[in-house]
């Protein structure tokens, strides 16, 4: 039995009456009059949901929408590499861009790296969206090579 006077003993939240007080070395809540581990009967030891929450629903999810609440696109990611001088490179950027922005997309970014002293390679990430989006990604990457 412990003097509630020589700890921070306060009454159960759960109304059963009990004095209580916190273990730090145990990190449990002990009973003041008999030392041992507080279990309240007031407390309800087992919380079901209700019905509502754990049936599944059959309905449609919804789809996830922009912030004007139109529902977002399918889009296709794809990276595109081009390789050649600066003039070249920087053309092939160009006409990459545009298509994508045609295509209503939008590029992501991109690395450059150069090799063997004059020639760059560019890798350029991007999105293409819609329906089609495969098929808008395949366009532009053949596009790009027939240069």
């Amino acid at each position: 039995m412990i003097k509630s006077s020589t700890t921070n003993s306060r009454q159960c939240n759960y109304g059963c009456g009990t004095q209580i007080y916190w273990n730090a070395s145990k990190k449990v809540l002990v009973e003041v009059e008999t030392g041992n581990k507080h279990f309240c009967q007031a407390r309800k030891t087992s919380y079901t949901f209700p019905k509502r929450f754990m049936e599944r629903s059959k309905t449609k999810r919804p789809t996830f929408t922009t912030g004007t609440g139109k529902p977002l696109l399918k889009h296709s990611n794809s990276i595109q590499i081009l390789k050649g001088s600066e003039q070249e490179v920087t053309k092939q950027y160009e006409r990459l861009s545009d298509m994508v922005a045609e295509l209503g997309g939008k590029i992501h970014g991109s690395q450059s790296h150069y090799i063997n002293n004059s020639e760059l390679r560019v890798i350029v990430y991007y999105e293409v969206h819609g329906t089609g989006a495969e098929q808008g990604r395949e366009l532009v990457k053949s596009r790009v090579n027939q240069t």
